[in-house]
């Protein structure tokens, strides 16, 4: 089985989510063999946070809550890598179960340190690693000055960039043509 990992990235609402939506969307529709899959470095943390009453709300005061909880795990076990390290083998196993010949993950990650960890843990293995930047012109940013910092400079050093500035179709093309190009796939049929 070919393992693939697809570290995004962009600022919050640019349209991360629908582009993995859409390159789901694809693989189904054009009978591609892989699973695709979304995961998060905040996905053990946000798990912990509702184990203590958190709601999922997203108010400036739960997502400095959410965000000094990943402080903590990270300083304690590094707790957030961790759950994602499981997140991703359970994918790559639950691929291996249906018969896939890919398993996509695509991790939503906007620290540089975090990252950089991902892709020494998967580097020296049977993984594929890329850096996609999702971007959109209308989007009006709210982030930290240390997060826009490792957004910036991520978007420097990225295999590929999504522009979402379009149509939704425009965005299932984008998706269709990242999913060819990781699968090497020359799919003539959608032309």
């Amino acid at each position: 089985m070919n393992k693939y990992i697809v570290i995004i990235n962009g600022l919050g609402g640019v349209g991360k989510s629908e582009f993995i939506s859409q390159c789901k969307r694809y693989c189904k529709e054009a009978n591609i063999p892989a699973l695709v899959f979304e995961l998060s470095v905040v996905d053990g943390v946000k798990e912990a946070a509702r184990s203590i009453g958190w709601n999922g709300q997203k108010s400036e005061k739960d997502r400095q809550f959410l965000s000094d909880l990943k402080k903590a795990l990270a300083k304690w076990n590094n707790i957030p890598l961790q759950y994602l390290y499981q997140e991703v083998e359970d994918a790559f196993t639950k691929a291996e179960i249906n018969q896939k010949e890919n398993a996509v993950v695509f991790i939503n990650s906007r620290e540089l340190p975090d990252i950089k960890e991902i892709e020494k843990k998967y580097s020296n293995k049977d993984t594929k690693i890329y850096r996609i930047f999702v971007e959109k012109d209308d989007i009006i940013n709210n982030e930290a000055k240390d997060i826009i910092d490792d957004i910036e400079e991520f978007s420097h050093h990225c295999n590929y960039k999504i522009s979402n500035n379009g149509t939704i179709f425009q965005l299932f093309i984008a998706a269709s043509v990242l999913i060819d190009d990781l699968l090497e796939i020359n799919n003539e049929k959608l032309l």
